[in-house]
């Protein structure tokens, strides 16, 4: 079942971005009406351009919630917050936005270009937002805000949100007394107007609407030890010797890395270590995903017990970074659509110290079950994030380690940094993943290896699963009130989820048991 199906920040997301070109249109003609009016009233032009995209996404809503009650097990109103806070307010902003551009400009033509520009510097904000700070979340109040991984499935109505949203409505009001200001209004309501707009939004800014700079996040972490190949972000209750273990458990994974792929001088990451998955999401933006900024060689994750299976996923990538391509440093088509197959592979490829059963054996387990994913997967963007993390996750990691075996560092290093395999390789995917399969046919599975991954790999993730959201949101809520009555229950997630990792879900140490552990990671 589609996510866009079921009223919620999905289906918000696609009607706040259908909203902006629509208010913005809207705007601009109820503007040009307006200034032939004798007494021109741009508040009142807003209003009316804003009704008809608000007017759609309320049929939106109700028609999707119709859906879902008929034909779906998911409740209809479950994430109707999520949809009203991410699609109103756009609609609100884009037609005040347009009103103010075509009261601003001489023609429609430049009144169009006009709230362009200031849509195109909303988008670039963000992303440089994103490229730049430390948050897997980025917020823009005229497009809309993302969440952070799709990993985190868990989606809720926070002070963040509502803050953020708030700012909204701020620049909304601002933006409207700008356009009185602008028809030449009496000039002290218009005047006052803005002045309230301006104060609201950053008001609302500076109360936690945004999300936290890089030296915000270290403060509120408060701990700091630096290494000469790591850098370390911790609680600072932590005692001094449970630092330096961190801290020399990073460089010697690091020094390990390195060594493995023939990097002479792998990056110095920093690594900030958050006391709860709350206060990562607070901060940066994911719950229980564990990612990293290859770019900027930052790794965020949550305390975990010894060996730390997810960091040492996460420091694979920030090393990695050493030969991967700008401005991702990681394998990407058109600089900037991920081959996560080729990322997520790499990772857990070379994971060290890993326990349980070998990346082989899962990979061979999967494809006995008949869920394994498509050869694009392996080493694609799109393909591999529309396979269930686990699946998606186990076949990489096993096909980048049978490269490893087969080819070395040198041309795997060199396939990460082309993402061709032709290229890098000499071979095409299609044969790659034959020689693969055919390596494969030769690994032997226990049966608790048999047993275990038809449990860890029969969640269809978030794409396939019915009320995905939903669900995942129950069971956070239930997560957090064992976590009340028990501090033991908040150190591990829980039982057969699947285990992500940077950009995605790292394979987690599992023992060959019938229940293998899962951690969270990106």
């Amino acid at each position: 079942m589609s996510l866009l199906e079921v009223p919620g920040y999905e289906l918000g997301m696609a009607a706040a971005l259908a909203a902006v070109p629509a208010g913005i249109a809207l705007g601009i003609r109820a503007a040009r009406r307006e200034r032939a009016r004798p007494v021109p009233r741009p508040a009142r032009a807003a209003l009316r351009a804003a009704l008809p995209p608000a007017l759609a996404q309320l049929a939106l809503f109700l028609g999707a919630a119709a859906w879902t009650a008929r034909f779906t097990p998911c409740s209809p109103v479950a994430a109707a917050g999520l949809y009203w806070l991410t699609a109103l307010p756009s609609a609100l902003l884009a037609a005040a936005l347009g009103t103010a551009c075509g009261l601003a400009a001489r023609s429609r033509r430049a009144a169009g270009l006009l709230a362009g520009a200031a849509a195109a510097g909303s988008l670039v904000e963000a992303l440089a937002q994103g490229y730049y700070g430390p948050s897997a979340a980025l917020s823009a109040h005229l497009l809309g805000w993302w969440p952070g991984p799709i990993y985190d499935e868990a989606l809720f109505v926070d002070r963040r949100l509502l803050l953020f949203r708030l700012g909204t409505l701020g620049w909304t009001a601002a933006l409207a007394g700008v356009a009185g200001l602008l028809a030449r209004r009496p000039r002290r309501g218009p005047a006052l107007l803005a002045a309230a707009g301006l104060c609201v939004a950053l008001g609302a800014r500076s109360a936690g609407g945004v999300e936290p700079s890089r030296p915000q996040v270290a403060a509120a972490l408060g701990g700091a030890v630096d290494g000469p190949l790591c850098r370390v972000r911790f609680p600072r209750e932590w005692e001094a010797a449970r630092a330096a273990r961190l801290l020399a458990d990073c460089e010697s994974t690091v020094a390990a890395i390195a060594r493995t792929m023939a990097v002479a001088h792998p990056p110095r990451p920093t690594v900030f270590v958050y006391r709860s998955p709350a206060e990562k999401r607070r901060l940066v933006g994911a719950r229980h995903t564990s990612f990293t900024k290859p770019w900027l060689a930052e790794i965020q994750v949550n305390d975990e017990p010894e060996p730390r299976p997810v960091l040492r996923h996460e420091l694979v990538h920030a090393v990695a970074s050493a030969f991967g391509p700008w401005p991702l440093r990681v394998p990407a088509r058109d600089l900037v659509r991920v081959r996560a197959g080729l990322v997520e592979g790499l990772a857990g490829a070379l994971e060290p110290a890993r326990a349980g059963p070998p990346v082989h054996e899962w990979a061979r387990a999967l494809r006995d079950l008949g869920l394994q994913p498509p050869p694009a997967a392996l080493l694609g963007g799109a393909a591999f994030l529309a396979v269930a993390p686990a699946r998606a996750y186990a076949a990489s990691a096993s096909f980048v380690a049978w490269l490893l075996e087969r080819r070395g560092p040198g041309p795997v290093k060199e396939l990460y940094r082309t993402g061709d395999p032709a290229r890098s390789l000499g071979e095409g995917l299609p044969e790659l993943a034959a020689g693969w399969e055919r390596f494969l046919d030769g690994v032997e599975v226990p049966p608790a290896v048999a047993a275990a991954a038809a449990r860890r790999f029969r969640d269809p993730g978030l794409f396939g699963r019915a009320c995905a959201r939903e669900t995942a949101a129950r069971e956070e809520e239930a997560r957090e009130r064992a976590e009340a009555t028990s501090p033991a229950a908040g150190r591990s997630p829980p039982s057969g989820s699947p285990p992500p990792s940077s950009g995605g879900r790292a394979p987690p140490a599992a023992p060959p048991a019938p229940a293998p552990p899962a951690s969270r990671g990106r």
